[in-house]
């Protein structure tokens, strides 16, 4: 797909589906689920069109900031 991109995550079933990849490189689920819980929340149903960059410190912030200018 164009212009799409994955988060990698290092989980269990991940590292052993792809055992020769460097999961060190795989995004912790523990640090960027807080962008998904905040997008399936009432408080994000005004953000459309914005990518995210869950593994940037302060994401959140960024993303309020974009949406009330």
């Amino acid at each position: 797909m164009p212009g799409a991109s994955a988060i990698l995550m290092n989980t269990e079933m991940h590292r052993a589906a792809e055992p020769e990849e460097d999961p060190t490189e795989w995004a912790d689920p523990a640090e960027v689920t807080e962008v998904f819980v905040y997008l399936a929340s009432e408080e994000s149903k005004n953000v459309n069109g914005q990518r995210f960059e869950a593994q940037e410190e302060n994401w959140g912030r960024k993303a309020e900031a974009a949406h009330c200018e």
